[in-house]
């Protein structure tokens, strides 16, 4: 049903009094501002199949972390070096989550002997799968040690912001001053352009 003169009136009044509020501070603006962020690095072997103490980055498995599609990385800050400064502990953090996901994915499969004591979630889901081997060298150990998956150490070099956009949100519409961004993880084999695995990341963060 088209829109009567009426309903236009008030409609155009509705707009022009939230203008009024804006401007004299009874409604706030918040300025959103949307970043392309890349977080990047190597990996360095699990422990088990390591062949030498020290890795040169170009030749182990790289990494990359990014928000590189719509709506990005949102925060309320302005500066880019002020969003990288702020973001990048949790950052870093998120990618270390991302060692136990390659043992998951398959890039990674290498197992390390440790105490079962220290892993007690995880001595069910040991004796569910464990090799007749493995379970002849639990219990010759006394039930005392358990194999499980050895991760991969990612190690970051690089993040970096870029700012792509902003919008402004009115107060009422942001409820808990948080984002829940979507990331991508990939790994690349050395001097390889495209992935070999990925899989999404998803953030939640303060948005200041």
């Amino acid at each position: 049903m088209p829109e009567s003169f009426v309903d236009r009136i008030k409609r155009f009044m509705g707009l022009l009094a939230d203008t009024i509020r804006k401007r004299i501070g009874l409604i706030r603006v918040y300025r959103i501002y949307c970043y392309e962020v890349r977080v990047s690095g190597f990996v360095i072997p699990p422990s088990d199949v390591r062949k030498r103490d020290i890795y040169r980055p170009h030749t182990c498995i790289q990494f990359e972390l990014s928000f590189e599609e719509r709506p990005y990385f949102r925060t309320l800050i302005s500066n880019f070096k002020d969003a990288k400064d702020r973001y990048e502990k949790e950052l870093e953090k998120l990618v270390s989550e991302q060692e136990e996901r390659a043992i998951k994915e398959f890039a990674f499969r290498p197992t390390i002997r440790v105490e079962a004591k220290k892993y007690p979630e995880l001595v069910d889901k040991f004796l569910k799968v464990a090799s007749d081997k493995d379970m002849e060298e639990y219990e010759r150990s006394g039930r005392r040690y358990i194999k499980i998956p050895d991760r991969p150490k990612f190690v970051v070099e690089a993040i970096d912001f870029e700012e792509v956009e902003f919008f402004d949100v009115e107060e009422g519409k942001i409820k808990e001053f948080k984002a829940f961004d979507d990331g991508i993880f990939k790994l690349y084999r050395p001097y390889d352009e495209m992935p070999y695995i990925q899989w999404r990341v998803p953030f939640l963060h303060d948005l200041s």
